[in-house]
């Protein structure tokens, strides 16, 4: 299990901003397991996916929310009010969805009483937000990144990264929905996510390996070499490396199993570790990876 607690006031109420997704599905693992009572969870359909989508979705929340013992809300907008409200604000769909989704969950904590709404924010997002803010020449003070609270929303999960997210949600033993338009990289987040993150964090971790001894190449992986895999890892958007155990490939019906006990190995372990170190300052950081905004 993973060593973390939420750290919230002892006596409030919450709400869980609950999209299904995996990150909102560990917030309301944690939930359920220090504070069940004292929180509610709400989901909100922005009535832009198909509807056979979204309506699997609401039943896969719904079985999740029973599972956990958290009682959950669906508030469901109107056809076409996301466009609209994009439409009147000048702004891209995505924007105008988070508005109206913030402003439903804030009607919804007025209205029954709750003290605070929670969301589930991780360090990926905080890492992405900050590129996002550079690249659209965002003033100076908006590097600070992410707050873990801001009026009304409390975010305690800013600490962990993807990799802990998952491992949460993997012990939980539920299954999460994925949200289709989260690989739409006209979005720009996404496009964030699955271009510039995940090449800076392969850079620093050649780096890395490079001064442990190791010998580095940058090539495409013919198939034959997957089955003489002793280790393997994924690059993630918050400068972290995660275990890859097994490979799957559909086409022909093979898995490969690069873990046999199921744990990260030695190598995999060594990168993640000097990685973190150094993003926390425990390290110095002689590459000046590193920057502090005040």
């Amino acid at each position: 299990p993973i060593p973390f607690t939420l750290n919230l006031p002892p006596d409030d109420r919450f709400v869980i901003a609950f999209s299904g997704g995996i990150d909102s599905l560990a917030l309301i693992s944690f939930m359920s397991e220090e504070e069940r009572n004292r929180s509610a969870a709400v989901y909100v359909d922005h009535s832009i996916r198909k509807r056979e989508e979204l309506d699997e979705e609401i039943k896969l929340n719904r079985k999740n929310a029973r599972k956990l013992g958290v009682p959950l809300y669906i508030i469901r907008l109107g056809e076409g009010e996301v466009e609209r409200y994009a439409l009147e604000k000048d702004c891209g769909i995505e924007a105008a969805a988070r508005s109206l989704r913030y402003s439903a969950l804030e009607r919804f904590r007025e209205e029954k009483g709750y003290n605070w709404i929670l969301t589930a924010h991780h360090l990926n997002d905080q890492t992405e937000t900050l590129i996002m803010r550079m690249m659209s020449s965002s003033p100076f003070w908006s590097y600070g990144g992410i707050r873990e609270i801001e009026g009304h929303i409390r975010r305690p999960l800013l600490s962990l990264d993807k990799s802990q997210i998952k491992k949460k949600v993997r012990e939980s033993g539920l299954k999460w929905s994925e949200d289709s338009t989260n690989n739409d990289e006209n979005y720009r987040r996404n496009w964030i996510r699955k271009n510039i993150l995940p090449s800076i964090t392969n850079k620093s971790l050649q780096t890395l390996a490079e001064e442990m001894g190791l010998k580095v190449e940058c090539r495409k992986i013919p198939v034959e070499e997957l089955e003489t895999f002793e280790e393997a890892g994924a690059c993630g958007t918050a400068a972290v490396i995660s275990p890859i155990l097994k490979i799957d490939d559909p086409e022909v019906g093979k898995s490969y199993v690069i873990s046999k006990d199921g744990k990260a190995g030695p190598t995999c372990e060594k990168l993640y570790h000097k990685l973190r170190n150094i993003q926390y300052g425990i390290e110095p950081d002689k590459y000046n990876w590193i920057t502090i905004v005040n």
